[in-house]
C-alpha cells in the first residue's frame, strides 16, 4: 500500500498521521522546518534561560480532540492545569482585565452564569455545573 502524504507536520498533521497510523495505514509527513509542531513550540529564552512555550497559549476543557490527541501519543500528563482557572486578557486601551471563573461561578448571579455560560462551559467542561 502507497503510504499517504501529509504535508504540514503542525497539530492537524501530527493528529491526521498518528491517527492513520493506528489504523495502519502507512503514512509520510512532510515539514519544511527543521522540527514538527508548527505554531506549537518551544525555545529558550536568551535573558532568562527560561524556556517559553509558544502557539496554544489557552487550552480549555471544551478541546476535546486536541486533549483525545494528547493522551493518544501519551503527552497528557505534561499539561500544567490552574486550580482556579483564571484568563488575563489586555486591550490596548483598557489594559489588563482578569476573568476569574471560579469567582464568577461563585459569586455569579443566575443572569451572569448563564450570560457567561458557553463560555465558562468551554473552559471548564460540562462538570463545571
Amino acid at each position: 500500500m502507497n503510504p499517504v502524504v501529509i504535508v504540514g507536520g503542525g497539530l492537524s498533521g501530527l493528529a491526521a498521521g498518528v491517527h492513520l497510523a493506528s489504523r495502519r495505514i502507512p503514512v509520510v509527513v512532510l515539514e519544511q522546518k527543521p522540527a514538527a509542531g508548527g505554531r506549537a513550540y518551544s525555545f529558550t529564552d536568551s535573558v532568562s534561560g527560561e524556556t517559553v512555550d509558544n502557539g496554544q497559549h489557552l487550552l480549555i476543557a471544551g478541546y476535546t480532540r486536541t486533549l483525545r490527541f494528547l493522551e493518544t501519543i501519551g503527552t497528557i500528563n505534561q499539561l500544567m492545569i490552574q486550580p482556579r482557572p483564571c484568563i488575563v486578557f489586555h486591550h490596548p486601551v483598557r489594559g489588563f482585565r482578569v476573568m476569574d471563573f471560579g469567582e464568577v461561578i461563585a459569586r455569579g448571579t443566575s443572569d451572569e452564569i448563564q450570560g457567561n455560560e458557553r463560555v465558562i462551559e468551554a473552559y471548564l467542561g460540562p462538570q463545571w455545573r
